[in-house]
């Protein structure tokens, strides 16, 4: 049993992951509140903690929510919850404290070594960044950053705490920090697997390489956290001293984002490699031309059959609302709205279609986004109607679209505007997709062009590989992120299309 002494009380170890013990994966412990101290608020970084009081009485608010325990009560708490804690007594509160870091990986398989490939992949960690952005997203709470080996910011998860916000501004003005300036570089202790600094503001921020094949992509750092057992002391006032169960917790999850970027590494370096068997086995120019044809026809179906779910359990409870309320006719409506997608996306041998009948999807698509938004979606169409005959590629624009709501409007709270305007230049078509949703500042802006080229299956990515099918290099799709006169965040997806279709498909 170890005892971990903090600046509102102390916790006896009976157990902690330290790593070091196989199938070990709960720090449990005794948590010691001492009279009228308090645990100040703080983020449950990478991990779940239930909570059982053995003595005394303390109030805890989770989230905004108050809860007042006493003995014999516990409670539970997910991973990224903000949590406080206050002894308003004059006597100890004593709890058994039980934390489980959270887990997550990105299941792609490993293959050939770094001989077997001649050495000579070095790993794309934009392209890696970018395919499991949405799983970060979703699954971790916890502050880190990703650069690139030049020191250039490619990700960043903004979990920092408002102390963090006040001092520094990691997000805004990230020159400014210690822990994230390029033109700064702290002294680092090094541990067994990993590197480790406190800034001077009493934070611990781990340090840890990203290699992948005997080289460094680049490095992660997260944490922000004071831990007085390690700094030595108990931090800024009014900032929470943080237990050894949290940051061990944080090492896990920094540690499985390195994984995971591995392993997408692995994953794109075998698909390249198979890509260069596949060609050798063809010993013709028909044979090759067959095959590369089949393979825009397969990858072209499956962008067009992807429907997000989370967009269709959302309309099916709006219809269902609807059903409740007896609103027959917009039930009516729905229902036919969302036929028509389906029907849209159904398998096809067809690879293009009329340019009105791709914005008639889309249309159908934002109907059916209205019946969850109502009048805080605001809808703005600008069509050239010489131009609804030409052929383009089936179902190029709704993932756009799509791409703003799950994307752009993710913590939208006002209201949405999602502008369309297609427009004749000279022999081109230009199609512009704008929304007012989150501004991507410039090092995400730079991760999300990089992607588009990377063939990695995810968002703007199919769309490009489609069109690149379709089209040839004759064609262009730009991203732009920038504020507006009115200062409002202004995200804009353009594309020029040539106004005939190559059918690239068939050659």
């Amino acid at each position: 049993m170890t005892i971990q002494k903090m600046n509102w009380g102390y916790i006896d170890w009976l157990c902690t992951n330290d790593g070091g013990t196989p199938g070990q994966s709960m720090n449990i412990g005794i948590c010691t509140i001492l009279p009228r101290q308090r645990q100040h608020e703080h983020i449950h970084y990478g991990v779940e903690q239930f909570i059982f009081i053995l003595k005394g009485e303390s109030l805890h608010i989770v989230n905004g929510q108050e809860f007042r325990l006493t003995k014999g009560n516990h409670l539970h708490m997910q991973s990224g919850v903000t949590h406080d804690t206050v002894n308003t007594t004059d006597q100890p509160v004593v709890e058994l404290m039980v934390s489980i870091p959270v887990s997550f990986s990105y299941d792609l398989s490993r293959t050939q070594s770094d001989d077997e490939l001649g050495g000579r992949y070095h790993g794309n960690l934009y392209a890696a960044v970018e395919a499991i952005d949405s799983h970060l997203l979703d699954s971790f709470h916890a502050p880190f950053t990703i650069f690139d080996d030049g020191r250039s910011k490619v990700f960043q998860h903004d979990f920092f705490s408002p102390f963090c916000h006040e001092k520094c501004g990691p997000t805004s003005e990230p020159a400014d920090c210690e822990c994230l300036s390029s033109h700064r570089e702290p002294h680092m202790v090094v541990a067994k697997d990993h590197r480790w600094f406190v800034c001077s503001h009493g934070h611990l921020v781990y340090h840890l390489p990203i290699m992948y094949r005997g080289r460094e992509l680049g490095a992660i750092r997260g944490g922000h956290i004071v831990v007085s057992e390690i700094s030595g002391h108990f931090g800024p006032k009014g900032v929470y001293d943080t237990p050894k169960s949290t940051a061990i917790g944080i090492q896990k999850l920094l540690r499985q984002v390195i994984k995971s970027i591995q392993a997408y590494c692995e994953f794109d370096a075998t698909r390249l490699e198979l890509k260069k068997r596949n060609r050798t086995l063809w010993e013709t120019e028909t044979h090759r031309i067959s095959l590369e044809k089949n393979l825009r026809m397969a990858e072209s179906k499956v962008t067009s059959l992807r429907i997000n779910r989370h967009f269709l359990f959302n309309t099916l409870n709006c219809m269902a609302d609807m059903a409740l309320k007896k609103k027959g006719e917009s039930l009516y409506e729905a229902i036919i709205q969302l036929s028509r997608m389906f029907r849209y996306v159904i398998p096809t041998e067809k690879t293009s279609v009329p340019l009105g009948e791709e914005l008639e999807y889309v249309n159908n698509y934002l109907s059916l986004q209205k019946l969850r938004y109502g009048n805080n979606l605001l809808v703005a169409r600008s069509v050239d109607s010489q131009l609804l005959s030409i052929p383009v590629p089936i179902n190029f624009l709704q993932p756009i679209v799509e791409n703003a709501f799950i994307h752009g409007f993710r913590d939208s709270v006002g209201l949405m505007n999602i502008s369309l305007e297609v427009a004749a230049k000279n022999e081109s078509v230009v199609v512009s997709v704008r929304n007012n949703g989150k501004r991507l500042d410039d090092s995400v802006l730079l991760r999300v062009k990089n992607g588009l080229t990377s063939n990695s299956g995810h968002g703007l990515s199919l769309i490009f590989t489609k069109l690149s099918y379709a089209y040839g290099d004759d064609f262009d799709m730009d991203i732009t992120s920038e504020w507006d006169a009115y200062h409002d965040s202004l995200t804009c997806v353009k594309l020029i299309l040539p106004k005939a279709f190559k059918g690239r498909y068939d050659d």
